[in-house]
Parts: C-alpha cells; sequence; structure tokens
C-alpha cells in the first residue's frame, strides 16, 4: 500500500500576472506606503487551499506530501498536520525505535527552546502480517520528570480501524522517563535496569546528531506497544487538535447556523471522547450519575430549656452556609441572618462558639442552632426517591461502550465567522462572533465598524461580511497562541459549545454579551508540530508589547480589535486560554491591580470558577504585578495595560490530573438538566484529565461570567456570598455602594450614537470579477482603484447609476490600496450597472449598513457639484 494513498495532493491558486493597464495605473498613482502594508498584509488573498479532512479520521498531509519511512518492519508516518517525531535509522535492534524530537525554531529566548510536543504515525509494513511488539523511544525533551513519573501523565494513542477515540496509553506499557545521559561513559552506570541500558544505549548518537558538540540537559520517554496488521497507531504529548480539524468543524457550525437548527443537537468537533482520557481513575469505573445521598440531621435550639428539635435533610457532603439555607427555606425565613450555627468548646455546654460557612456536614447528624425560635418537633419536607433515568448516563470509560455529550442548540443564537487575517503561511486565523439575534429580519443590520486606523473603503474581502453590531459589553476569548497546548483548546471548544447550547444560563449569556472568539492564533505553528513558537521562531505570547503585523499576525490584529473595542466603551474581559505541566489542576492568573476594589472584583471571578468548575483550584491561582519580566509582554499583562482591564486572564488547564476534584452545588432550577460528563464528580477525589474534563472548564468560566455581572436566576446557591467574602478579605470594611462603584461594567462608556453625531453608510457587494473606482462619474475619468468580486464596499451617496465611495483617511482599500490623499483626488465613484457596456450588474446593494462618526466624512459637507469642479480642476 501506497503511503500517500489516503491523503490527496493540495491544489494551489496560480496567481495571473498583472495586465498591462494595471501596470500603468501603478506607475501613475502614488500611494500611502504605510497604511497600505498594514492593510495590505491583514488582508492578505493567498489563502492555502484547504485540506480534505475529515474530523477523527487521518490528519492531512503539510506540503510535500506525506512522509513514510520504513525501518525494522514498520512504518512512520510524518509531515502530516501537527506532526512532530522522525524515526532515528539506529542499526540491527529490531524491537526499539527511536523518535527524534523536531525542536521549535528558536529566536534564543527560554521559552521558545522548550521542547515538548510530538505526534507520529506507526503502521506495519507492506508485506507484513504478524504484530510487531516494539519499544518506542521519543528523544530530545525538556525537562518533564515530575509530569510523568510524578503526576502520571502518560503519552496518548488513536487507532483507525479501531476504538476511534484518544485514549492514554494502558498502564502494562512499561512506561519509563529518564534523562538522557550527555556522555557514552555515564550509559554503562551498572546501576540501571537493563531495559533502561537498552534505552539509552543510542542516545549519545542522537545527541550528536541534534546538537553537535554542545552538551545540555535533555529527556526521553519510552513505552511498549504492539503494531496490529491493518491498523495505523497514532501517538502524541497529549490529544491533538490540528489546523485542518478546526477549519472543517468551523465549516460545520456555519452550515448548522445557515438552516434551520434551533433545538437540534450541536455538531461535534470530536467522534468521540471517553472520560478522564480512557485512563484509569477514581471515576472511571462508574457505571452511572450519582449524587451525594440526602441525610436527615437534627437541629438542635441551643439557648432553650426544656430541648427544642427540629429535622432536615441536606447532602451528606454540604457545607455549613448549605445548611443554614436548607434551615431557612424549611421554616420559610426570608433573612439568613435569622440562621446561626454554633459549637460547644469543650465539656461546659454553656460555651459555645459560630460555626464557618466552609465548613463541612461530613458524617454529622447533629447540628446546633442559635436565633429563630422553631416550634419543637418541626421536620423539613423528606426527599422524594428519585427514579433513574436514561438521560443521565454519562459517558464513562467502560471497555467498548460509550456515550456521547450531545447538547443540543438554543433559541436566537447570532454566530458569525469571519477571517481577522492571515498567518504568514497564509493559513486563516478567524474570528468569531457569539450573542442573541432578536432583530427584525425586515429591518437594515448595523455591522461592526474595523479599527479606526485601518478603516477603508472596502470593509470586507472574499465575500465576508463584517458582524453584527451590538449594544452590549464585550467578551474576548482566544486560545492555540502555543501551538502544543491542547488542553486549552478542548476548554475553549468546550466554551464555544455550552455558549450556543439551550443551556438557560447560555441564553442569559447570549442577551446580556457579545463573545468574541479567536480559535486558532498560532495556526502555522499548530500545523508544523511546534511547542510554543510560530513559523517564524517567536513565543507569540511574548510579543504583545510591540506587536507588529508582519512577525506576529494573529497577535496583531488582537490588540487592534482589542483597542478598537475599548475606545468604544465595550470591551469587559480578556481571557487566554493556555495548558501548563507543572502545577496541577485548573488555574487563573491574572494581575495585581492598584485599585484593592478593582482587585476584588478581579479575584472574584477566580473564586466564582472554582464554585462552578470541579477541577477548579483557586488556592493555586496566582496574581503577579504587571511588572514581572518573565510575563510583562504576555497577552494577560499587555491587554489589561493598554486596555486598562480589571479582568485580563490566563487560564491553565494542567496536562494530566488536578490536586483535587470536588463535587459541586446543584444549580437553582436546573434539576431536569443533564449534567456535563466532565462536571459530574462525586466527591472529593483526584482525578485525570481527558478532553471532557477540559471541555467543562469552558462551561465554568462561561456561566462564572455570568454569575459575577450577569443576572443568572440559576446561580448555585453559595454564588449570592463570594463577592462579599473576597471584599472582607481584600478590603474589609468597604460598603455595598463602595463596591457596587467600583464594578467594571459601571465603567464602561459607550458613545452616545442617538446624538446624531454619527451617520450610516450603506454597504456596496461587488458582484464582477473586477470593478474599477474612477475619479469622477463618467466612463472616461481615470481610473483609481479596482476591486475584485465580493468586496463590500461603503457608499456615501448613491448618485443614479453611480454611488460615491466613503473613504475614511483617504485609502480605498482595493487592489491597488489607492490614498486619495497621495493622488489628490478628493473621492471616487463607481459605477452599478454595466449592461450597457454588457457587463451586467456590478456593484448590489446589501441590507448592512455601517454607523460611523460624521468626522470620519469630511468630504459629505461639500455639494456634489462643488466637488465635481474640484475634480475637474485638479484634472
Amino acid at each position: 500500500m501506497n503511503g500517500n494513498a489516503a491523503y490527496p495532493a493540495k491544489s494551489r491558486a496560480v496567481k495571473a500576472p498583472a495586465s498591462a493597464a494595471q501596470d500603468d495605473i501603478l506607475t501613475e498613482l502614488r500611494l500611502k506606503p504605510e497604511l497600505c502594508t498594514k492593510w495590505k498584509y491583514g488582508r492578505r488573498s493567498n489563502v492555502l487551499a484547504n485540506e480534505a479532512v475529515t474530523l477523527g479520521g487521518h490528519p492531512p498531509a503539510l506540503n510535500g506530501g506525506l512522509k513514510v519511512q520504513r525501518y525494522g518492519g514498520l512504518e512512520f508516518i510524518n509531515n502530516f498536520d501537527s506532526a512532530n517525531g522522525e524515526i532515528f535509522p539506529h542499526g540491527p535492534d529490531a524491537e526499539r525505535f527511536h523518535i527524534l524530537l523536531r525542536p521549535d525554531p528558536s529566536d534564543g529566548a527560554e521559552s521558545t527552546g522548550r521542547r515538548r510536543w510530538f505526534h507520529f504515525g506507526v503502521r506495519l509494513g507492506e508485506g507484513q502480517v504478524a504484530p510487531v511488539k516494539a519499544r518506542f523511544v521519543v528523544n530530545n525533551l525538556s525537562n518533564m520528570l515530575d509530569l510523568y513519573n510524578l503526576d502520571g501523565h502518560r503519552p496518548f494513542c488513536y487507532q483507525m480501524p479501531g476504538a476511534g477515540t484518544w485514549r492514554r496509553l494502558a498502564e502494562d506499557c512499561s512506561f519509563a522517563c529518564h534523562e538522557e545521559q550527555v556522555d557514552e561513559k555515564g550509559v554503562e552506570d551498572s546501576k540501571k535496569s537493563p531495559c533502561r541500558l537498552k534505552d539509552e544505549c543510542l542516545l549519545p548518537r542522537v545527541r550528536q546528531l541534534v546538537e553537535g558538540e554542545k552538551k545540555r540537559k535533555s529527556f526521553y520517554i519510552a513505552w511498549d506497544f504492539q503494531v496490529e496488521h491493518g491498523i495505523t497507531t497514532y501517538f502524541a504529548f497529549s490529544p491533538p487538535y490540528n489546523y485542518a480539524s478546526m477549519q472543517e468543524y468551523l465549516n460545520q457550525l456555519e452550515r448548522f447556523f445557515e438552516s434551520k437548527h434551533e433545538g437540534e443537537i450541536i455538531p461535534s468537533y470530536m467522534p468521540r471522547i471517553e472520560r478522564n482520557g480512557g485512563g484509569s481513575g477514581t471515576l472511571s469505573q462508574r457505571s452511572a450519575a450519582t449524587k451525594p445521598p440526602k441525610v436527615k440531621v437534627t437541629v438542635e435550639h441551643a439557648a432553650c430549656d426544656p430541648v427544642k428539635k427540629m429535622y432536615i435533610w441536606v447532602r451528606k457532603d454540604a457545607s455549613m452556609l448549605q445548611v443554614r439555607q436548607a434551615i431557612m427555606e424549611a421554616l420559610g425565613l426570608k433573612k439568613l441572618s435569622l440562621v446561626r450555627l454554633v459549637k460547644r468548646m469543650g465539656s461546659d455546654k454553656r460555651l459555645m462558639t459560630s460555626m464557618g460557612d466552609s465548613e463541612r456536614l461530613s458524617q454529622k447528624s447533629h447540628v446546633l442552632m442559635m436565633g429563630y425560635d422553631f416550634p419543637d418537633g418541626f421536620s423539613g419536607p423528606e426527599p422524594q426517591a428519585e427514579e433513574p433515568r436514561k438521560e443521565e448516563a454519562l459517558p464513562l470509560a467502560q471497555g467498548g461502550e460509550s456515550h456521547q455529550w450531545e447538547p443540543c442548540c438554543g433559541e436566537n443564537v447570532y454566530f458569525h465567522r469571519q477571517r481577522l487575517c492571515l498567518s504568514k503561511e497564509g493559513r486563516r486565523i478567524d474570528l468569531l462572533t457569539l450573542s442573541e439575534d432578536l432583530r427584525d429580519p425586515t429591518a437594515k443590520q448595523v455591522v461592526e465598524a474595523p479599527p479606526e486606523g485601518f478603516r477603508t473603503c472596502s470593509v470586507s474581502v472574499d465575500g465576508d461580511t463584517p458582524a453584527r453590531h451590538f449594544a452590549r459589553p464585550i467578551i474576548f476569548v482566544s486560545a492555540r497562541v502555543h501551538p502544543g497546548e491542547t488542553p486549552g483548546q478542548f476548554a475553549f471548544l468546550g466554551f464555544l459549545r455550552f455558549l450556543i447550547s439551550d443551556d438557560p444560563r447560555a441564553a442569559l449569556l447570549r442577551q446580556q454579551f457579545v463573545f468574541k472568539m479567536v480559535p486558532m492564533l498560532n495556526p502555522d505553528g499548530v500545523a508544523r508540530g511546534h511547542t510554543r513558537a510560530n513559523i517564524g521562531g517567536l513565543d507569540l505570547n511574548r510579543c504583545y508589547g510591540d506587536a507588529n503585523p508582519g512577525e506576529h499576525e494573529g497577535v496583531f490584529w488582537v490588540l487592534e480589535w482589542l483597542k478598537h473595542w475599548t475606545q468604544q466603551g465595550e470591551l469587559l474581559f480578556y481571557l487566554d486560554m493556555h495548558a501548563h505541566a507543572h502545577t496541577r489542576g485548573c488555574v487563573l492568573y491574572g494581575n495585581r491591580l492598584p485599585s484593592t476594589l478593582s482587585q476584588v472584583w478581579n479575584v472574584a471571578f477566580a473564586k466564582f470558577c472554582e464554585l462552578n468548575g470541579p477541577h477548579f483550584d483557586f488556592q493555586g491561582c496566582e496574581f503577579p504585578p504587571n511588572a514581572e519580566k518573565e510575563t510583562e509582554s504576555c497577552g494577560r499583562a499587555c491587554v489589561a495595560a493598554l486596555c486598562r482591564l480589571s479582568h485580563a486572564y490566563t487560564l491553565e488547564c494542567h496536562y494530566s490530573i488536578g490536586r483535587q476534584a470536588h463535587p459541586l452545588e446543584d444549580p437553582v432550577g436546573l434539576d431536569e438538566r443533564c449534567v456535563h460528563p466532565g462536571m459530574n464528580v462525586p466527591m472529593l477525589c483526584q482525578v485525570p484529565y481527558g478532553i471532557y474534563e477540559w471541555e467543562s472548564m469552558g462551561e465554568a468560566l462561561a456561566v462564572s461570567i455570568l454569575d459575577l455581572h450577569g443576572i443568572n436566576s440559576f446561580s448555585r446557591p453559595s454564588a449570592k456570598m463570594i463577592l462579599h467574602q473576597v471584599s472582607e478579605s481584600l478590603s474589609p470594611g468597604k460598603s455595598p455602594e463602595e463596591l457596587e462603584k467600583a464594578d467594571p461594567k459601571q465603567a464602561l462608556k459607550r458613545p452616545d450614537e442617538d446624538s446624531g453625531n454619527f451617520h450610516d453608510f450603506q454597504l456596496w457587494r461587488v458582484m464582477h470579477t473586477m470593478v474599477v473606482a474612477r475619479e469622477n462619474p463618467n466612463l472616461e475619468a481615470q481610473v483609481l482603484e479596482v476591486f475584485g468580486k465580493g468586496q463590500l464596499l461603503a457608499v456615501a451617496e448613491e448618485m443614479g447609476n453611480w454611488v460615491r465611495l466613503h473613504a475614511p483617511s483617504g485609502c480605498l482599500g482595493g487592489k491597488l490600496n489607492t490614498d486619495l490623499d497621495q493622488v489628490r483626488r478628493p473621492c471616487a465613484y463607481m459605477l452599478i450597472d454595466g449592461s450597457a457596456k454588457g457587463l451586467g450588474q456590478l456593484l448590489q446593494k446589501t441590507d448592512f449598513v455601517m454607523r460611523l462618526p460624521d468626522t470620519e466624512n469630511g468630504e459629505m459637507e461639500l455639494p456634489v457639484d462643488e466637488i465635481c469642479r474640484n475634480v475637474m480642476k485638479l484634472a
């Protein structure tokens, strides 16, 4: 079988040379190079052809085709999307196969020198039928002894045909992780096991090939695996999600929202997922969803003689705050302050002290209460026996059986996808917009204007349409600025799928906020199998301080939009999703703000995440000063400083495990809804992480935003106390009014678009292959600009069969990047219908308008006749 059979070669579009007429125009016009260079880069049209990909299938090959190396009866597959790791030929040993990890291109910084990501495939060679038991040794890794040896991380594998899911290697794979020796003398250590001696016997040769004479610490991992006939097995550091899969999934979502979608199952980004990564763990053997049982608790009034008692039923793992709330609800009280729980001190029954709200009920069945005088013998409602429901079964790892988490789509979901820019190798970097759409279908749609410094007459290319403009606070979320950190990608996808679901909390989020999301900031690094760097060897998360469009394309355009939304008084929240190998659990890194009250809101969000996410560890969160040298140019610190944000965070998800997962309170009013499989943690325990666990963090983050800054009628009971508790901890003595004034949401000040200082500019679509703009409404007038099919143009005025273009800053934004100021022309005109010349319809009016300040259209203050006279004088 030919190794390239399943990987069709990509076709590249050949760019036609410019015509003589175009060359004359280019020579004649004087351009504005500064603006044109930036705008041209952001709107490059040489997009890479989409690789053929099926979600869950073989990954697509990169340029040059699939690379298949045959060695020792096996074929090793490389040069596909996100691949890293090639076989190192090493002589007669037919049982050990050394895989050489390719380091990222590096600018010399420590952050780009980390070597972690690998992804390669293996299968039996042609003519080989008998299975081969092999030992794979991955070399040239950074130090990850703690991750593998203490945290128990194992590589993931995927078989086709086979299980159809990414799962961790089995425990009986004889896994090993050790430091490589720097010379042959160290390899001959007699204290080492025979297996380790064989693993390391070729490492000096590998090191010499990789580093020459340079000697530095390096590490390797090794495991056993049996390669079967007819099965291709892929190995990876963590479950991969490549660029082609992301593009295919976004295409699926676009098609999904183009049709009737409300109530239908949301398309899945992966055909099959197992809990806990398919690995062993406390929860992996459970067959169904379980909840901690409710127990009967005796409540005794501590100040009555004779003794008064009442009875309530609460969850076995309830906190004392939840017990107080249960007593309040049973007695029909309106104030929680009437219920005070105490405990006796020593043997003297008269000495008592208050119980903390965070203390757990644990095995207790008797509590003391002060305050409200309840009737003796009162009993709260007994819990009803719940019959098991089929839909509550969770997709746990149980042999070959698997159930998928399939949320349904909500109502009135606005989903929009547009191209933010192109990477250096021509891959799309997408910008998604999510909110609620309740517009009148017959009304015109107001679309979002681009950042002020980059506004031209052309507002989109390649048939794209700008996103709708909503007068709501903006939440920005991004992922994969570091290509090898795939847990952050799955947290992002969990966030995305929750937002478009029919969960009532998702509907509230869409009603109250606009979500701007960049799924993959570094697509070149993802496709090339890098750990942290882009194609130029730069760590893009260390370039926010001096980003430019030539080297930091995705970061540059994200910053431009973030600054634009800040100027509009709309940006409320920034979150960048990552993964890490050192601190267990899922944590947030924030900033230390100068205002104590602002810091209360900042830290409170992390506290809400712990309330809403079983894998979130508040104790592991950090809020360092922005001036720390190591991270001063990262997105979190720079965006907080440039945009004056209180909420700017980095999410870090561990690759393997958390310190301790904890059960969650039930949200109010959502008893009948199924629970996300990653959310169901019935007890305090350590849980192996997999795709569902990372995905559940996305839901936890979204619900926490709603709890902190929205109106959430489905909050967990403890949510009401969190902001007050954090305030008492960081800024004691502050009144609720002072805390409310420091709310970052209240500080947003949008310009008054109803004041009369704004004007709606009609958008027209170019319908012909090439349409020109002229210096006046005359077919014999000089050509100023050329526009291609699909471009949207802002029009200042319709004049019969002509339109006058709106050109902010003088730049037209077509194929020639003409600047009207440089060519000394006041305005440009375009013909609408070219049927008289046999060209057909050239421009078509759309339902879109763009709202801009009148100051950006100074030419409108002159009458049309005067404009034409000025044009003739200049000619």
